[in-house]
């Protein structure tokens, strides 16, 4: 078993005022929908560390392997940073961690919203293939990506309509 990570960054600015991209991007349905590969997401009562949420994975063909995995995060919701991370203590093949930072632009209407994201996941592979599976996890980082961009700025009605960059930051 061999355990991959995956590091995406993205960031713009959209048309939209804060408040309205930080409701969409703290709310658990909405982010459900909006993202692809997420099948699901439930949110476990708030403890002293922060909201618990479990994604369910609708499931990745690839390299022979089918994968639909779930992971718990710890949810920090800020007013202008979403910070997540890996429950402690749980066994899961899968994690997820990073932040989404949702500041004000340069007027009213406009948000700056910047993701970073790790995801990780043990496979059924060796060490060995970490190129190629690397490779794989980045192209399905950014096709979601950028599809969840294309989806957020849509429900958000953004007349800018540029999509977020979606960007390997090595």
């Amino acid at each position: 078993m061999g355990s991959f990570a995956q590091r995406i960054i993205s960031d713009d600015r959209i048309a939209v005022a804060p408040a309205r991209v930080h409701e969409v991007l703290s709310t658990p349905e909405m982010l459900a929908e909006l993202t692809p590969l997420v099948a699901s997401i439930d949110v476990h009562l708030a403890g002293p560390d922060g909201d618990r949420w479990t994604w369910q994975l609708s499931g990745v063909n690839a390299l022979g392997i089918r994968a639909a995995p779930s992971f718990t995060t710890l949810m920090d919701i800020g007013e202008q940073a979403i910070i997540f991370a890996p429950e402690p203590g749980t066994d899961e093949r899968a994690m997820a961690s990073g932040r989404i930072d949702v500041t004000a632009g340069s007027t009213m209407e406009e948000t700056v919203v910047a993701i970073d994201l790790i995801a990780t996941v043990e496979l059924p592979l060796p060490q060995l293939a970490r190129r190629a599976v690397k490779s794989v996890m980045f192209q399905t980082m950014k096709v979601g990506g950028t599809r969840f961009a294309e989806n957020l700025l849509r429900h958000l009605g953004d007349p800018w309509h540029r999509g977020l960059n979606v960007r390997d930051p090595g």
